[in-house]
Parts: structure tokens; sequence; C-alpha cells
């Protein structure tokens, strides 16, 4: 029987640290604390004690201070879910049931998303998330960030866990700044419902202007020049 969530709650909520290999090892040995359904899916919560390191090497922004606890509620897909951790659908979920879980113990400080190396703070989490659970576009920021890359490129995180491949904004769209960053976001968004891009392709811009999107030579990445 799985055991029931006791008092002293944890104060740091996270998501699949699949990021942080010690943390991830913890979860593989550990027994589920209790189960949490939503619309059909399952999920496993785990509750672990982390080490403030390991969080501050996985989370690029919002680094953890001294002061924040060493426990973590760690959510992931149930066995049923094989295989789709990746989906819109379950992401959706997952993110979902964090926000609900939040809601039920308020000492949960924040969330954190191994594969845009983010941590939301509690109220913003809750925000970003109730538009998505309604329908609304993926909550960015979040599963997504967008950082600086060599050559004054701007580069996602976050969008391999969909589609397997990177975001890449090459220099002469980068250099437009928040313009560049918000166009980022919206081709980001088509590429998590869409796949993974295996040829080059034209898109308009929400200003009606030409880029050109093309996969990288490793396939990693979706690069995108302006034309």
């Amino acid at each position: 029987m799985r055991e029931r969530l006791v008092s002293g709650a944890p104060d740091l909520l996270s998501h699949d640290f699949g990021a942080v290999e010690p943390i991830v090892r913890q979860v593989q040995v550990a027994r589920p604390a209790f189960e949490l359904v939503l619309g059909g899916l399952t999920f496993d919560a785990f509750l672990i004690d982390v080490s403030r390191g390991h969080l501050r090497q996985a989370y690029e922004n919002g680094p953890l201070s001294d002061t924040e606890p060493d426990r973590a509620v760690v959510l992931v897909p149930g066995p049923h879910l094989a295989g789709t951790g990746g989906t819109v659908l379950t992401v959706r979920a997952q993110w979902h049931l964090g926000a609900l879980l939040m809601g039920l113990l308020p000492e949960i400080a924040a969330a954190g998303w191994p594969p845009s190396a983010t941590v939301l703070p509690a109220a913003l989490f809750v925000s970003e998330t109730s538009t998505w659970a309604k329908g609304g576009a993926p909550a960015v920021p979040g599963v997504l960030a967008f950082r600086p890359a060599l050559g004054g490129a701007l580069q996602s995180a976050g969008l391999a866990h969909f589609t397997g491949q990177e975001l890449r904004l090459e220099p002469e769209l980068a250099a437009l700044g928040d313009a560049g960053e918000r166009l980022a976001q919206r081709i980001a968004e088509m590429l998590i419902h869409r796949g993974a891009l295996t040829v080059a392709e034209q898109f308009t811009g929400p200003s009606g202007e030409s880029l050109r999107l093309e996969p990288s030579a490793n396939g990693r990445f979706v690069r995108v020049w302006p034309g």
C-alpha cells in the first residue's frame, strides 16, 4: 500500500529531475509515496532529499539560496505512460497536477523543470499553468527558456524534450532583442505541436516577415534565418 502524504510537507516541488543524475538515482531506488491521477493519466510522486548543490547545478536561472529546504516532491509519469513523457498531453497534465499540489500545500515554494533548467516561483507557476490547462498555449516561461548562444544567436532550452531538437535563432534575428525572443517563442510553440523538422521550410512570422527554418547538419537544432 502506498504511504499517505505526511505532515512536514516538502517545500520544493519539482517535475522529473531527469537532468540531475544523482536525484534520478534516488527516484529509481525509491518507492513512490503516492499516486496522482488526472484525466486518466497516472503520475507517481516521490518524496526525496535533495542537495542544494545539485539543484543549483541543474537550474541555471533562479538558483536556490542556501536557506532553501532540502526536500522535494518529484512527479514522474506512471508506468502506463512509458514513452509519452515528451508529449504535450502528458507534460500539460504533469504541470496541472503540480499546480493543484501547490494549491493544497502552500508551503511549496517553487517548481523546477529540468529540460529548460528553470525554476518558477509558486505564484508564477500556477498562473502559467492555469492558462495552459484550459487549452491555451504551452506555459512559457517554464516549459521553454531562451538564452544567448555562441556567435550572437539565441537558443532554446526545453524544446528537445518534445521534438528532439532545440531552436537556434541566428544573429540577424536574435539582434532584435525582445522581438526576437517573442519570434522564437512563436516558432517553438509551433514546433511543439508539429514535431521535429527534417527538411528546410519557409515560415511567415507574426508581422508577416519571411523566415527560413532549416535542420542543422547533425539534426539537433532548427536554425532560423531571415528570408
